[in-house]
């Protein structure tokens, strides 16, 4: 006689609706998160360093409070339309970053290339490391 074990039900999901839910981000995080990305793609079009490593800085920390919101243990509201429509922006303009990031990646080592086979060797000393 072997066990009968009962068919797991798969769990449902039931939008959070009292006190012990966790409030989503705002369309003003968002917007502000929205509003940095813009300014570190300037930065990057226009080579200033100082002003991208100013936006970075405070992109994480922007991205460090959403991120504890997402791993809060309660469940996360759901978004209010606003934000929704902020945060699809933040996800389009997200892919204009990183296809930007990946150019200047590829042309900052297509300099270095160039100088190192021309005899120049420089210390590296970045002050944004990308992750890759």
């Amino acid at each position: 006689m072997g066990l009968r074990m009962k068919p797991r039900m798969k769990p449902r999901i039931v939008p959070p609706t009292g006190p012990e839910s966790v409030p989503p981000a705002t369309p003003a995080e968002l917007e502000a998160l929205l509003a940095a990305i813009a300014e570190a793609i300037e930065a990057l079009v226009a080579w200033d360093n100082t002003a991208f490593e100013s936006v970075v800085e405070r992109q994480r920390v922007l991205c460090e409070h959403l991120a504890a919101l997402s791993s809060a243990p309660a469940p996360i509201a759901p978004l209010s339309p606003a934000a929704a429509e902020t945060a699809h922006k933040v996800r389009e303009l997200n892919r204009v970053y990183d296809r930007l990031l990946q150019h200047s990646i590829q042309w900052t080592r297509t300099i270095r290339s160039i100088l190192e086979a021309g005899g120049h060797t420089f210390p590296s000393h970045a002050s944004v490391h990308f992750r890759g």
